[in-house]
């Protein structure tokens, strides 16, 4: 909803992490996007269009008014970083299989997003992962809180 400057936020966050490091680093936080995620690990941007009959994606074009740059600054922050060591952790420990959201349109319980993340180096091991419901829909935030163990050895 903040248009261009959401794009800005995340090349300026890709920038400065996607860095080789031995460094051990965790990034979390709603990133408002992507705009859906498939079993099969295929991700839409908001950048793009879609037109979606039955949950089979018909027809799939980059929107005129954000084209590939904002698919880009999507895409290289949900989907790069992990080439520099910073794995979405929640998908590390679920795989694509399993489908949970952090945010819902009108708080109810339809068109859900996962909008909420946590990448971390995979040296901290993530052992669980999930999304804290009750946060939401005790309306304390409109999103649902992202919760995570590491077990770390040194």
């Amino acid at each position: 909803s903040n248009g261009w400057i959401k794009i800005e936020m995340l090349e300026g966050i890709f920038k400065k992490l996607n860095i080789k490091t031995n460094k051990l680093r965790i990034l979390c936080g709603d990133f408002n996007t992507p705009q859906i995620e498939l079993k099969d690990g295929t991700m839409f941007t908001f950048a793009q269009r879609l037109k979606i009959s039955d949950n089979n994606i018909v027809n799939v074009n980059l929107r005129a008014s954000r084209g590939s740059s904002w698919d880009d600054g999507e895409r290289n922050v949900i989907e790069k970083l992990k080439y520099n060591n910073l794995t979405d952790v929640y998908r590390k420990v679920h795989g694509y299989n399993k489908q949970d959201y952090s945010w819902h349109v009108n708080h109810g319980n339809k068109a859900g997003r996962r909008f909420d993340h946590i990448f971390a180096s995979a040296e901290l091991n993530p052992r669980l992962c999930f999304y804290d419901h009750e946060v939401r829909s005790s309306r304390l935030s409109d999103h649902s809180a992202l919760v995570a163990l590491f077990d770390y050895d040194q």
